[in-house]
């Protein structure tokens, strides 16, 4: 998310997984985008690209989410690690 998105680390952990959406842009594509507030409690919109969604789709599936996020959705973009059930599988640490 960081890299990928450009975010910084307070709009990550300050960021709910319905904060992505999906609208066309001004040529009639569909486009992911992801809503964020940051310094100064600033809203801004982040275009999300092909390959962030795709291992976001790849995170959530690993979580045992649905590949998208859903409108409303409140989990964290940052999903906990500790006290994590199934922490492992197919004997390696995920």
């Amino acid at each position: 998310m960081l890299y990928l998105g450009g975010l910084r680390a307070a709009e990550v952990t300050g960021t709910a997984m319905g904060a992505f959406f999906c609208r066309r842009d001004a040529q009639g594509v569909e486009r992911w985008w992801l809503e964020v507030t940051g310094k100064g409690n600033k809203t801004r919109l982040v275009p999300a690209t092909d390959e962030l969604i795709a291992e976001l789709a790849r995170y959530r599936r690993a979580h045992g989410l649905a590949p998208t996020p859903q409108p409303g959705e409140t989990r964290p973009l940052l999903l906990p690690v500790i006290g994590r059930e199934n922490r492992y599988r197919a004997g390696r640490c995920i």
